[in-house]
């Protein structure tokens, strides 16, 4: 049932699985299933972040969330404790990890555990977000926006990123970040995932909000933070204090913010016209205004933009390989 191959490569058997029907065999009653988790956390607690045989086990471990999805909360309280958010190998390390575990999940029709350890994960997301590196933001970005809808079985997580975080602390501090493509990708996902959310709670209600079309109230947000944004930007007010909710710094990036975040709407209303069942991969704004272009859509968007270079949202695999190009 599970092996320890000559490579070293930790493998579950393929009784798992049979004729791509999942085996509802209940393999913790298994004699000796019990012992091999257990060995399968200790290895991991025993191996080194920059130790690639790692890799191996968080691949061997997403097999176990076949047949006990609440084992997920063990590994995130082994694997995000010890990640250095300071060190880009550790945090890539640790996204190859949450990228298999939920694949595997997802592949597999499994929801998420209603115990995984949330604060935990958005302790985590939120240490990321205060550091402020590109390739962490990068590699978050792309995880959320590959998965966020997986956790929609669990309204409180729901709450706390969407309400708290998306739309709240971060809100402002991404929709004008300095990093082109980090400002990009932020829009997408307000786009393409926010507005898939049923229910969100915010901080500044005390109640949950119901709605039929969350993107309308996503974007009655949007209007009324930007309308006062630009106020701010074009009559700076005598009270500071209203000057108080976002970094004044960040004023000179709304006119083209708004711009860009404006084209990703217009793709969204294009898309959605076409293949509303699924989203597009993350895509770039140049690639996103030539498809527009191309498709006759106009947007009085296309003349405020200005795109520095073509950009391209790395995936895991292309920052691992570019980081390791640098470092030799």
């Amino acid at each position: 049932m599970f092996c320890l191959k000559d490579s070293g490569k930790c493998e579950l058997s393929d009784a798992l699985r049979d004729g791509g029907v999942f085996n509802p065999l209940i393999w913790w009653h298994v004699p000796g299933y019990t012992l091999l988790t257990r060995e399968l956390l200790r290895i991991m607690e025993r191996s080194s972040t920059s130790d690639d045989r790692e890799a191996e086990f968080s691949k061997a471990s997403s097999k176990f969330l076949l047949t006990d999805p609440e084992l997920l909360s063990e590994y995130l309280s082994i694997v995000i404790p010890r990640t250095s958010a300071h060190s880009e190998k550790a945090v890539m390390h640790l996204f190859e990890c949450l990228g298999e575990w939920w694949k595997t999940l997802k592949e597999n029709s499994i929801p998420l555990p209603e115990s995984l350890n949330i604060d935990l994960l958005i302790e985590c997301f939120n240490i990321l977000v205060e550091i402020d590196h590109h390739v962490s933001l990068n590699l978050l970005f792309v995880f959320l926006y590959s998965h966020l809808q997986s956790f929609s079985t669990i309204p409180s997580f729901k709450t706390k990123l969407i309400g708290e975080k998306i739309l709240g602390s971060w809100f402002f501090h991404f929709f004008l970040h300095w990093d082109f493509k980090i400002r990009c990708t932020f829009y997408q996902i307000l786009a393409f995932q926010v507005h898939k959310q049923e229910k969100v709670i915010h901080p500044m209600f005390n109640y949950e909000e119901e709605l039929s079309n969350i993107q309308s109230w996503v974007e009655a947000k949007l209007k009324a933070n930007i309308n006062t944004m630009s106020s701010i930007h074009t009559n700076p007010p005598c009270d500071p204090s209203l000057n108080t909710f976002f970094n004044s710094n960040l004023e000179i990036y709304i006119p083209k913010a708004l711009a860009e975040y404006q084209c990703y709407e217009e793709y969204k209303l294009f898309w959605m016209q076409r293949a509303p069942d699924h989203n597009p991969s993350l895509l770039s704004l140049s690639d996103i205004v030539a498809t527009l272009k191309k498709n006759n859509v106009e947007s009085e968007a296309f003349e405020k933009i200005r795109i520095p270079r073509p950009q391209v949202l790395m995936s895991l695999e292309e920052t691992s390989m570019l980081k390791a190009k640098e470092i030799m």
